[in-house]
């Protein structure tokens, strides 16, 4: 549920820097990675472009699509990133900083939405990569679906839908998920089931 709130960032410094970094689209384009394996976000030979235009990777005012029939893998991210709509679809996907520092995926423009769905796992950082995100409107973990939010990372999104036609599971393990929109959020449904795992050193 997407409720209009624009109040969503008053008072939070960090976030009204990256909003205001974002000022002109970068292209319209829906890219997915189809590099059979690990790579860099920013590397632009690890994605095809399947819709719309504009050069990879994608960026404010694009797509990003992770979908590829391959059971585990990394994408590592080098600086602060930008995009308008992330889903991940397929696998276990981890996202997580490169070059040892924290860095920060952004998905505040456009329809600012992070889906994971397919049955697919997405997990934010490691134990040592450790990876910001912040996503302006909906984090949404559909049926079957699954994100782990791993130690000392921090996921921030305006609205959280979790679950769906089947079972939706968001874990948090020392870690930190703040949800800053209006006080309206999807948990579960008629005929699904919702886990909602905090460790004991995570907030939220």
């Amino acid at each position: 549920m997407r409720v209009a709130n624009n109040d969503r960032w008053a008072g939070m410094g960090f976030c009204a820097l990256l909003l205001s970094m974002v000022t002109t689209a970068s292209g319209q384009g829906t890219f997915s990675w189809t590099l059979n394996g690990g790579g860099l976000y920013t590397n632009s030979a690890n994605w095809t472009l399947t819709g719309g235009s504009g050069p990879a990777p994608p960026g404010i005012g694009d797509s990003a699509i992770f979908n590829i029939l391959l059971d585990e893998y990394s994408v590592g991210f080098t600086g602060t990133t930008f995009s308008d709509y992330v889903q991940v679809s397929k696998g276990n996907v981890t996202f997580k900083s490169s070059g040892g520092l924290v860095q920060t995926f952004v998905i505040t423009s456009g329809s600012a939405d992070l889906l994971v769905s397919g049955g697919a796992s997405l997990y934010i950082g490691n134990d040592v990569d450790v990876l910001n995100v912040i996503i302006a409107d909906d984090l949404i973990v559909a049926g079957n679906s699954s994100m782990h939010i791993q130690t000392s990372s921090l996921v921030q999104a305006g609205d959280l839908i979790l679950g769906g036609l089947g079972t939706g599971a968001l874990y948090v393990k020392k870690s930190v998920l703040k949800i800053v929109g209006a006080d309206s959020q999807d948990i579960g449904g008629i005929i699904s089931s919702v886990y909602l795992f905090l460790d004991k050193d995570a907030s939220g």
